[in-house]
């Protein structure tokens, strides 16, 4: 099996579902948490577009009306096809998002494109940087995420409409 072929195994479901937006400026820290090889947390922290500190919180662009855009790729599948392949890598080297997340941003995006935009909506590709609780968002509305995932791992966006 190619390296690159293991993720067209593995399925990708798309959920679509409207939602109430949680703000918690909390979560924005995240960004800033240290993790390895980034002491100083997330290297897109004031340098990209879209990325804490220039947004502003969610709520004060945003109605907290959401539609909640998620494509949910099966993990689990995934870790035991690259387990098979590279049977000597280590835990952290088999989740390592370089490795499959590009993959699922470009199905998401693909999705979206595909989908009718309402009127008045935006697609906002990053709620989490402008201090959405998407845990707390998604639970609310019966779509419960891994926060540390073995089964499943998501990509979302929100289409918003703004204040």
């Amino acid at each position: 099996m190619e390296e690159d072929s293991i993720l067209h195994h593995v399925n990708i479901q798309f959920f679509f579902f409207s939602a109430v937006a949680i703000q918690d400026l909390k979560m924005i820290a995240f960004c800033r948490t240290p993790y390895p090889k980034h002491p100083r947390g997330c290297p897109n922290w004031n340098y990209k577009e879209g990325c804490p500190p220039q947004t502003k919180p969610f709520l004060n662009l945003y109605l907290p009306g959401v539609r909640v855009v998620i494509a949910q790729m099966d993990f689990g599948r995934y870790l035991t096809l690259k387990k098979q392949r590279h049977p000597d890598w280590t835990e952290r080297a088999l989740r390592n998002p370089l490795h499959w997340q590009g993959h699922l941003r470009a199905k998401l995006n693909m999705y979206v494109s595909s989908l009718e935009i309402p009127p008045g909506f935006e697609i906002v590709d990053n709620p989490e940087a402008m201090g959405i609780n998407i845990f707390e968002t998604c639970h609310r509305a019966d779509f419960d995420l891994e926060r540390n995932p073995t089964l499943f791992v998501c990509k979302i966006k929100f289409l918003s409409k703004p204040r």
